[in-house]
């Protein structure tokens, strides 16, 4: 849910009847917990999503406050093999980490580990694994770091950008009725 002033929150189920949520608004440092532990985190967040609605306000005042943190969301650039050790490959994380909000962290992980098993069996060395690797994740980590940087800033939309951006979306939402999809 996105409240138009520059934050919004994402919710997801957990468990039967838990759900676990998140605020994101841009800052520019990374994030810190307030003082006073759970409490204080959950006012300020109540403080930042005053314009987001129900249910999103009931979340937050049935949260129990000893699970409340706070994560600096940041990400990595992945970058090729040519200055690692030789024999040395990064996967995942490890090459290319992406904000927890950006929805695709686990399935880059895994395309990379797939692709590089097959490159391991189908290549006939170490070096041309590596590369053939490369030539496949960087660009596929890219893709996924730049997807979750627009998505974060169109979550993260205000005023009237946030509304012409709305707007749009009605729109596309009535075409589409139209057209009987």
């Amino acid at each position: 849910m996105a409240s138009g002033y520059g934050n919004s929150c994402f919710v997801s189920p957990f468990e039967g009847q838990t759900v676990i949520w998140a605020l994101s608004k841009a800052e520019e440092m990374p994030a810190q917990a307030a003082g006073g532990g759970g409490r204080a985190l959950l006012d300020e967040v109540r403080q930042h999503c005053s314009e987001i609605g129900e249910p999103f306000a009931s979340l937050i005042n049935s949260t129990d406050s000893s699970t409340a943190f706070v994560i600096p969301a940041r990400d990595k650039k992945p970058f090729s093999h040519e200055n690692v050790l030789p024999g040395v490959v990064f996967i995942g994380d490890s090459n290319h980490a992406v904000s927890p909000f950006a929805g695709n962290g686990a399935n880059t992980a895994l395309a990379d580990e797939w692709d590089l098993a097959g490159f391991l069996l189908a290549s006939d060395s170490i070096g041309n694994t590596v590369a053939a690797y490369d030539k496949v994740s960087v660009p596929r980590a890219q893709r996924t770091l730049n997807s979750s940087h627009w998505r974060i800033s169109i979550a993260n939309l205000e005023g009237i950008t946030f509304a012409i951006f709305r707007r749009i979306i009605q729109v596309g939402g009535l075409l589409k009725w139209i057209a009987g999809r």
